[in-house]
């Protein structure tokens, strides 16, 4: 009877060493993949860190490029309006103009006689 019972003793213990190894075994293989994606993630973020840094000047003079032409369109509104004045002021000239043209030939049309 010490023999079977040494036997199954054995066995047990066989068994529970390969349930132990394949424990081991597939938390080392969980291990790597986690090893992997991290290693992935990181090498992801070093290149969107990367790309981040090369487009930070290209967004700040883009900004600055921004309002360069905010400043442009309002000077080019500050000249429309600029220009829309000056247009008044020449049809008043010209209406003055040919109101004095004409006082003019009224004129001379009484030196004359």
């Amino acid at each position: 009877m010490d023999e079977q019972l040494k036997d199954r003793i054995l066995i047990a213990m066989a068994i529970l060493a390969v349930i132990c190894l394949i424990l081991a075994v597939s938390s080392s293989v969980a291990a790597q993949r986690s090893k992997k994606n991290l290693q992935k993630e990181m090498v992801s973020r070093l290149d969107a860190e990367e790309k981040f840094t090369n487009l930070s000047p290209k967004l700040a003079e883009l900004e600055s490029n921004k309002a360069n032409l905010e400043g442009a369109l309002k000077s080019l509104e500050e000249q429309k309006i600029a220009n829309q004045e000056l247009t008044e002021e020449l049809v008043k000239m010209r209406k003055l103009k040919e109101t004095l043209e004409e006082d003019l030939k009224e004129a001379l049309v009484r030196c004359k006689k």
